[in-house]
Order: structure tokens, then C-alpha cells, then sequence
């Protein structure tokens, strides 16, 4: 990568700094109603973070502890900059997949929020990357995560493939999480009937039923039934 001028970087980072401000106005409503959920030092988890928005205006309201996974590099160091020094946060330079092992995932360098999993969707002007995954499922079992109090998945269309990935903890644990999601495209998703047999599998084992049936996309949340 080309080093960038002083003129160039301090571009770079207005940039950076107003697409935080912007993710951060965005998500203001979530962020309150999670806030009003959370007691303190309980851990959440944010898939796709991004620039760690969610999870930074959480913290400022609430004492919760997080893992934020990020597989773009770029913006995994972002968040790695943005929490340094505070022991509550834990960034991982991974996506969160239905496998262990390598992925693609194509970025816009114009949208820095729009950067997915899905082939499809993507166009030319788009540039490919290669990102390590693993499921959360065995991420889990790794670290010995058996309470998580909620979990926010946002992640441009791989969804179904993040849900798919944590079936065991869900299945396993004695208290569920809350889920935020962002279901991308609604209807139109290319992978509509995997997105849809993943909520079914939410509402087949512990979660309250909600509707999905959106044209376009929507943040939705699924509440355990308990």
C-alpha cells in the first residue's frame, strides 16, 4: 500500500471520524434500548464491527464488557485503537462464518459500512479480500463463553451464515442471549430460504416469534422466550 501524504491522511481520518459520528446517530436507538437491558460488566458481543460504533456508545452508557469481531483489516485496527487500554473490550481480527478457515469479502472504498459476503450483491468497483473466519460455536469453547447477555450481528447479508455458526451455543445455553440483527435485502436476499431456516431455527429453540417478512432492510430483534 502506497504511503499516504499528510494532506491525504488527515483526509482519511475526517472521514473516518464523521462515519463514526454518522454509525453512532444511526444506531441510537438500539444503543439506548440495549443500555436498558444490560447490567453491569455483562458481555455482549458485536459481529461486524465496523468501527466499533455499537459498541463504543454502549460503553459510554453502560460498565458491559464486549468482544467486537472485525475481519477488515483496516477497521479491525480502528477498534483496536479505539478500546486500547480498556481491559472490558476485546477485539478479534475475524468474521464470524458457519466454518473455520478463509473467506471472501468485497469493499467499497466509497461506503466504508458496506463491505459483504455475498457475491451477488457486490459490483466492479468492489475489491476483493481474504478474511479469516470461524464459527462461534467453537470460538466459545475456546475462550469457555457460556453467558452472553446479547449479541448484535450485522454483517451485509451473511446473516444465516453468522446464525448458523452459533447453533450449539444457542442450543446449550441456560440463559439466551438477545439477538440484534440486521436482515439485509428482506425479501430479496439471494439466500432468502437459509436466512429463513435459521429464524426458524431461533423460534424452534427458545426465541420469541417476530415477523420477517420485510421488502428491504430491516433491524430486527429476537427476544428469548424466558
Amino acid at each position: 500500500m502506497a504511503k499516504l501524504t499528510p494532506l491525504e491522511h488527515h483526509r482519511r481520518k475526517l472521514r473516518h471520524f464523521f462515519w463514526d459520528l454518522y454509525v453512532l446517530e444511526q444506531t441510537r436507538n438500539l444503543i439506548d434500548l440495549a443500555s436498558q437491558m444490560l447490567g453491569e460488566d455483562d458481555l455482549i458481543i458485536d459481529i461486524g464491527a465496523n468501527f466499533g460504533s455499537f459498541t463504543q456508545g454502549l460503553i459510554n452508557r453502560k460498565k458491559v464488557r464486549a468482544i467486537c469481531f472485525e475481519p477488515v483489516e483496516e477497521y479491525y485496527r480502528i477498534c483496536l485503537q479505539k478500546f486500547s487500554g480498556n481491559n472490558s473490550i476485546k477485539v478479534e481480527n475475524l468474521a464470524l462464518s458457519d466454518f473455520k478457515g478463509q473467506s471472501e469479502i468485497w469493499l467499497d472504498s466509497n461506503n466504508l459500512g458496506w463491505n459483504t459476503m455475498i457475491y451477488s450483491k457486490t459490483d466492479k468497483k468492489m475489491v476483493k479480500n481474504i478474511v479469516n473466519s470461524i464459527t462461534f460455536d467453537e470460538y466459545a469453547s475456546i475462550n469457555n463463553l457460556t453467558r452472553v447477555k446479547l449479541i448484535k450481528i450485522d454483517v451485509e447479508g451473511a446473516e444465516f451464515k453468522t446464525l448458523r455458526g452459533m447453533r450449539n451455543f444457542i442450543l446449550s445455553a441456560h440463559i439466551k442471549p438477545v439477538i440484534f440483527l440486521e436482515i439485509a435485502w428482506g425479501k430479496s436476499h439471494p439466500f432468502r430460504e437459509k436466512e429463513v431456516e435459521e429464524f426458524e431455527f431461533l423460534f424452534a429453540n427458545g426465541y420469541q416469534r417476530i415477523n420477517y417478512d420485510f421488502e428491504s432492510t430491516q433491524d430486527v430483534i429476537f427476544f428469548p422466550v424466558n
